[in-house]
């Protein structure tokens, strides 16, 4: 039986605009995350957070 949910890890940034957080890139494993969280770091200014979003598993 598959799970009902699949967990994902979502890349935010902030860019200072005021239009808030706007969602990056999105990866299902934490160690890719932290590495898309570091390349935007060397390559871009802004502010950047990682949370967790579930969504419905489709298979």
């Amino acid at each position: 039986m598959a799970n009902k949910y699949i967990y994902l890890h979502v890349l935010q940034g902030d860019y200072g605009y005021g239009h808030g957080w706007e969602d990056l890139c999105v990866e299902t494993g934490r160690k890719e995350i932290l590495a898309r969280r570091k390349e935007y770091r060397e390559n871009e200014g802004g502010t950047y957070r990682i949370i967790r979003r579930r969504e419905v598993n489709g298979g």
